[in-house]
């Protein structure tokens, strides 16, 4: 089986669940975000074999056989990207707890409360939002070997192993923009919800700020603001290869760079072409399956979407 083959075997299982399930309407309701998924990992699959091969037919002999040609040896390329896989979940919950995280605290901290040092906080992070990621990348490489010169401490944690400090540092790199980017579309949410009516009815009624903003800001922009950590999500996870790459993190962002020919001075390229399109899947599927539980979440945080699906 090759990968074109894998990407047809998706697209059908969704136009399966396609007849089956949409006759019901309530039936379709859950399982359209099945279907949505099969039909985007077989364009994922389909666009990364597309790609690859033409990078791999610029680098080898012309003549050379395609990428999906050939069986894929399945059992290899799981045992490839199982181990640097591991690492890279834990990069990227890390990242999220110190990007998002602290991005959505912020964002309901200046609701809750106008202090004049958070408004200074959000001035800076729009400056810092502009700033590329491997600029940061290099930047938080400056501090280190700024540290070291200073005091004589290692902070890095080592080069190509993991360490909570290898760990933190290119968690912090990876998690600036997307922690930046959900501050400010939930900032956005959180403004326009304040204007509501319901908001302005609840204060007249002398209810507690606290109160309001929970029951009555914070939760009607919570489907609202999910879209806005999805969207942060989706930019994490394309900067992973980039900052596993400049931190030297063997993690499946690394490994996708290593198999498409990018390498270190000390290191050979050797070009892997099964192994570059399903590290592609499978950061891409991670999104996907990321995609598909906030879509659940908006609905049962929002019921106006579950009714508008079901009765669409």
């Amino acid at each position: 089986m090759g990968w074109i083959d894998v990407a047809l075997g998706a697209m059908i299982a969704g136009a399966i669940i396609v007849l089956v399930t949409s006759p019901v309407l309530r039936l379709w309701a859950r399982t359209r975000h099945l279907a949505r998924l099969c039909f985007q990992v077989s364009g994922v699959v389909a666009v990364s074999w597309f790609l690859v091969t033409l990078a791999e037919n610029a680098a080898t002999a012309p003549g050379a056989a395609l990428a999906g040609a050939a069986p894929i040896p399945f059992a290899a390329v799981a045992r490839a990207l199982v181990g640097p896989a591991i690492p890279s979940i834990l990069l990227i919950f890390v990242a999220l707890g110190l990007g998002t995280g602290v991005g959505l605290l912020a964002a309901f901290a200046l609701t809750l409360k106008r202090h004049p040092l958070l408004t200074v906080l959000a001035v800076l992070a729009s400056l810092a939002w502009v700033i590329p990621t491997f600029l940061l990348a290099i930047f938080i490489q400056e501090v280190q070997s700024a540290i070291y010169g200073l005091t004589g401490v290692a902070t890095a944690g080592g080069y190509a192993v993991i360490t909570p400090l290898s760990v933190f540092w290119a968690a912090l790199v990876l998690a600036i923009r997307p922690g930046i980017y959900v501050f400010r579309q939930a900032r956005a949410v959180l403004d326009i919800e304040e204007l509501a009516d319901h908001v302005r009815a609840a204060r007249a009624r002398g209810l507690s700020g606290v109160r309001i903003a929970a029951r009555y800001i914070f939760r009607p922009a919570a489907a609202s603001i999910s879209v806005g950590w999805l969207n942060s999500v989706r930019l994490l996870v394309g900067a992973l290869p980039l900052v596993e790459f400049f931190f030297a993190y063997p993690g499946l962002g690394q490994k996708l760079l290593f198999a498409i020919g990018v390498h270190y001075p000390s290191q050979v390229a050797r070009f892997d072409a099964n192994l570059a399109i399903s590290s592609v899947v499978a950061l891409a599927g991670l999104i996907l399956l990321i995609e598909a539980a906030v879509r659940l979440l908006q609905q049962s945080l929002d019921p106006r979407l579950r009714e508008l699906r079901i009765g669409a």
